[in-house]
C-alpha cells in the first residue's frame, strides 16, 4: 500500500512538472511568489515547478463572437444577444453581427494579470455594446439599408480595434448581419 501511495505521489509530482501548450494556443504561468510571470510559453513542452507554478492556456486562434437574435448566455459564453441601438433620425435598429477577434499571443499575461479569467464579460461584451451604439447614433435607419452599409462595418471595426487592442484582444473583422427596424 505504501508503494502505491508514494507510486501517486512521485506521478503527481512528475506531471506537474510539464505544461503542454497545443498549437493555435500559449501559456503563463503564475508564480505564488512573483504573480504572472511575464514569458508567454509558445506551443510545446515547457517545465515548471510543480504545486508553486500554475499554468494558464490562451486561444488565439480567431474566434467567432456572434451577436444574434435568440441567443443565450447561458449555453455558450462567446456571443451576445441582439442590439438596440438608437439612430440620428431617432429611429431604433436591431443589429445583429459578428465580431472576428484573437488574443494577442504577445500580450497574454497582461491579459491574465489585468483583466482574469473571464475577459469576454469583463471586456469584449460591454465594449463591443457600447461602441456599436456609438456608431449606430452616427446614422439614420435608412444608412444601415443602404450603400453605407459598408461604411457602418469599417467604422465599427477601427472604434473596435482602437478599444481593444490596448487589453490585448485583436479585432480581426466586424461583419453586419440581420439589421431590424423598429417601427415608432
Amino acid at each position: 500500500m505504501d508503494k502505491l501511495i508514494i507510486s501517486i505521489a512521485i506521478e503527481d509530482v512528475m506531471f506537474g512538472m510539464f505544461v503542454s501548450v497545443p498549437p493555435g494556443y500559449v501559456g503563463c504561468i503564475y508564480s505564488h511568489s512573483k504573480g504572472v510571470l511575464l514569458k508567454v510559453l509558445r506551443p510545446g513542452l515547457h517545465l515548471k515547478l510543480p504545486f508553486w507554478h500554475k499554468a494558464k492556456l490562451f486561444n488565439t486562434q480567431v474566434q467567432e463572437y456572434q451577436i444574434r437574435n435568440g441567443f443565450d448566455i447561458a449555453t455558450s459564453e462567446l456571443g451576445d444577444a441582439e442590439i438596440i441601438a438608437a439612430t440620428t433620425d431617432l429611429q431604433n435598429v436591431i443589429i445583429e453581427m459578428t465580431i472576428l477577434f484573437h488574443i494577442d499571443s504577445e500580450n497574454a499575461t497582461q491579459l491574465w494579470q489585468h483583466i482574469g479569467d473571464n475577459y469576454i464579460e469583463k471586456i469584449i461584451r460591454p465594449t463591443v455594446r457600447s461602441r456599436v451604439r456609438t456608431i449606430a447614433a452616427q446614422y439614420t435607419a435608412n444608412d444601415f439599408f443602404s450603400s453605407r452599409r459598408a461604411e457602418i462595418e469599417q467604422k465599427i471595426h477601427h472604434e473596435l480595434m482602437a478599444s481593444l487592442s490596448t487589453k490585448g484582444i485583436v479585432i480581426v473583422d466586424a461583419l453586419l448581419g440581420s439589421i431590424g427596424h423598429i417601427p415608432q
